[in-house]
């Protein structure tokens, strides 16, 4: 047999083990078929089987970084014996209390490369110190030096092998370095010392999904949410074992979950949508890949956005919300002269909608195109005409074009809407002020 077949049929084993442990003899059939989809990359995310061809776009999971930026848990001694109770005495230099302490300082003050150098003084003053091992990896990791912090993390293990979270911050060292199996294989004797540890549930359920064993995965993972129903990590990568095995239905409520817990998750309405559309339900499809496309512009990741309100308009190319939110990706990245087409589709969509309008004459104003501006934000002024945006966009406009009389009349308008910006407006159209820029663009739904 391969060193890779032997590997995974160990991997398989254990995952029956921790299955039979947390669920009894209902785990007799477990670990049939690992349904990974045909298509897609890992880690490569969203899409789903949108254009209804055989492909599913594989769901990678949140990696261990995602799911905590500090590697530090409750802190313990080793359980005493012969080796470890006695500290080697010290003729010179600081005492093992005084290593721990310094090196504690320096981790607290996120000073990571430092205190390694400290732990690691430290474990070579008291080798059998399982916890002298465990900082030493912390440090390490934190540090993002995961190669190193594996040794660090085995030691500790094998000093204290009952110490489960030991082997937890083991396996997340592992998952850093892309090795799922020995990542999995940490998290499984992290659940077998601790089988209601919820964690490193959620975290081998995660790994499993790396490893395309989602079947394998779901039982692990709703053990998760179970003892954690407000996890949102546990919760999207449940939707994802549910998703990559073709069971769409099933992984909509887990996304959901996700997505109620963290609204601003773009990627769980993504993935919500995706699973929507697969089961024929395209109004609420649309509904979160517009929300997913916003919540995208707004974190300024532009191609995601669009990426998502793509998927939208294969759904319905009228949505005067997915028009507009396309235009918001390309005028907030500084590209105005794209942005013009959706702005003008969502206005020819949506006529009566008033903000179409208005970002279409911000798109026009930028190219310094003023008069196609003046014209956009003429019909936004007749649909909202108390709106102090518009009216004072339009008077800067006239500024431009030297309509000094069309100015003043903004100007006038304004001084009862927002009397900043009808003095910003009267200092520049006697040029006491400089033009400004224009706020970033986010979602304006109907």
């Amino acid at each position: 047999m391969k060193i890779k077949e032997f590997i995974g049929s160990r991997l398989a084993l254990h995952v029956v083990s921790v299955f039979v442990l947390l669920c009894g003899a209902q785990g007799a059939a477990f670990g049939q078929g690992h349904g990974g989809g045909p298509g897609g990359t890992v880690g490569g995310g969203g899409g789903g089987d949108i254009s209804g061809g055989a492909g599913v776009s594989i769901r990678s999971s949140s990696t261990p970084s995602a799911r905590r930026n500090v590697r530090r848990g409750t802190r313990r001694r080793p359980p005493a014996t012969a080796s470890n109770t006695t500290r080697p005495q010290q003729p010179t230099g600081p005492s093992a209390d005084d290593l721990n302490k310094q090196g504690d300082a320096l981790f607290q003050a996120k000073q990571y490369d430092r205190a390694a150098e400290i732990y690691q003084r430290l474990v070579r003053v008291t080798p059998d110190d399982s916890e002298a091992w465990f900082d030493l990896g912390n440090a390490l990791y934190n540090a993002e030096r995961y190669q190193e912090a594996v040794p660090a993390y085995q030691k500790a293990t094998q000093l204290d092998p009952q110490w489960e979270l030991a082997h937890y911050y083991l396996g997340d060292a592992y998952h850093a370095l892309k090795r799922y199996r020995e990542a999995a294989s940490s998290y499984i004797d992290a659940v077998k010392i601790k089988p209601d540890y919820q964690e490193a549930l959620r975290a081998l359920g995660s790994t499993l999904n790396e490893l395309e064993m989602y079947t394998d995965a779901i039982p692990i993972l709703n053990k998760a949410v179970s003892l954690n129903p407000n996890d949102d990590d546990a919760q999207f990568s449940l939707g994802n074992s549910y998703y990559n095995s073709k069971q769409y239905a099933q992984s909509i409520g887990p996304y959901q979950q996700a997505a109620r817990i963290s609204p601003k998750w773009a990627t769980a309405h993504w993935y919500l949508a995706d699973a929507y559309y697969n089961v024929g339900r395209k109004q609420e499809a649309l509904k979160e890949y517009i929300q997913a496309g916003d919540l995208y512009t707004e974190a300024k990741r532009f191609e995601e956005g669009r990426k998502v309100y793509q998927m939208a308009l294969q759904i319905n190319p009228e949505s005067g919300d997915a028009q507009l939110g396309m235009g918001n990706t390309y005028y907030n990245d500084g590209d105005y002269a794209s942005s013009i087409q959706y702005y003008q589709s969502a206005a020819r969509v949506s006529p009566r909608w008033a903000t179409a309008h208005w970002y279409l004459g911000d798109a026009y104003f930028n190219l310094r195109r003023y008069e196609q501006a003046a014209d956009a934000y003429e019909r936004a002024a007749q649909l909202q005409p108390n709106n102090a945006e518009i009216r004072y966009m339009r008077g800067r406009t006239f500024v431009a074009l030297g309509n000094r009389q069309g100015a003043m009349a903004e100007y006038n308008v304004l001084r009862t809407l927002d009397a900043d910006k009808a003095n910003k407006l009267y200092a520049m159209i006697n040029n006491q002020q400089e033009e400004e820029n224009h706020p970033v663009r986010m979602k304006a739904h109907k």
